[in-house]
């Protein structure tokens, strides 16, 4: 399995480089980007392509791991609140397994809930 993932992995980058490779004239090719506004108008310095296109893949992927970082945040909290309440549900089953070990063994000296039931002394 191993194995795959790394010929899988070095069959993908071969292909991305290809495609680099072949493109490489567009994306060395210099280009001004402008942003025109109503008020007013800017335009960058002239860059290759290629900077532009890594530029916006590295902005959207930032974008995509500031928002997952928020649903990671909440899926942990909700996580924590579980765990929590999954403590205080084994607390009261160890408790409540003491109180019957007790009965149990006669310790109370009180009858169990099924012997001071009316069908208990009917048998």
């Amino acid at each position: 399995m191993k194995q795959i993932k790394i010929i899988l992995t070095l069959l993908t980058l071969g292909f991305i480089g290809l495609l680099v490779y072949q493109n490489l004239e567009y994306l060395l090719q210099p280009y001004a980007f402008s942003l025109n506004f109503y008020l007013t108008s800017y335009t960058f310095p002239e860059i290759p392509t290629g900077f532009y296109l890594i530029f916006c893949f590295t902005a959207g992927f930032l974008m995509m791991f500031l928002s997952s970082i928020v649903i990671r945040l909440r899926a942990a909290a909700r996580l924590r609140m579980l765990h929590n309440e999954n403590q205080e549900h084994l607390e009261t089953i160890a408790a409540l397994q003491d109180e019957l070990a007790g009965m149990a063994s006669g310790q109370t000296g009180q009858k169990t809930a099924q012997e001071s039931s009316p069908e208990f002394e009917k048998e």
